[in-house]
C-alpha cells in the first residue's frame, strides 16, 4: 500500500520526495511568481521603462505603447503561478510553466530577430531554460 499523500508527497504517486528538492522548487517557483507579478505591474505602470528592461535599447513612444499588454500578460501569469502554488496544485503549476515556455521562446525569438536593437537576449534564454528544468520537475518529479 502506498504511503498517504503528505506535504512532501503532494503528487500522490506513492513516492516520497526529498524535502531539499521540494524546498528548492518552492523557492524557485516563488521567485518566478514574484518576477512575473513585478514585471507585469512595471509594464502596466511604466511601459517605456519596461520596454527598456525587456531589452529594447532605444525605446520610442511608439514602441512603448504595447508594453502594458506585455505587463498584463506577465501579471496574469504571475497571479496564476501564485494561485496554483498556494492551492498546492503542483502539477498544474508545472503545466502552466511548461506552457509559459512558449512565451519565453517567442520573446527570445523576437529579441533574436532584432539583435542590434536589444541587449537582454541571453537573459531570456536563461529564463526559458529555468522553466525547462522547473516545469518537468513539478509535473513528473
Amino acid at each position: 500500500m502506498p504511503p498517504p499523500v503528505t506535504s512532501s508527497n503532494k503528487s500522490g504517486s506513492g513516492r516520497r520526495r526529498s524535502g531539499g528538492v521540494d524546498g528548492k522548487l518552492s523557492i524557485v517557483t516563488a521567485i518566478i511568481g514574484c518576477a512575473l507579478v513585478g514585471s507585469g505591474l512595471y509594464g502596466i505602470l511604466r511601459p517605456a521603462a519596461m520596454a527598456r528592461a525587456f531589452g529594447v535599447v532605444d525605446v520610442t513612444p511608439n514602441m512603448a505603447v504595447f508594453y502594458p499588454g506585455v505587463g498584463g500578460r506577465n501579471l496574469s501569469a504571475g497571479l496564476a503561478v501564485w494561485a496554483f502554488k498556494l492551492a498546492g496544485e503542483r502539477r498544474a503549476l508545472g503545466l502552466l510553466l511548461l506552457c509559459w515556455m512558449c512565451t519565453g521562446l517567442a520573446d527570445t525569438y523576437l529579441l533574436l530577430i532584432h539583435w542590434a536593437e536589444v541587449d537582454t537576449f541571453w537573459l531570456h534564454v536563461f529564463n526559458t531554460c529555468v522553466l525547462a528544468v522547473v516545469a518537468p520537475s513539478l509535473i513528473w518529479g
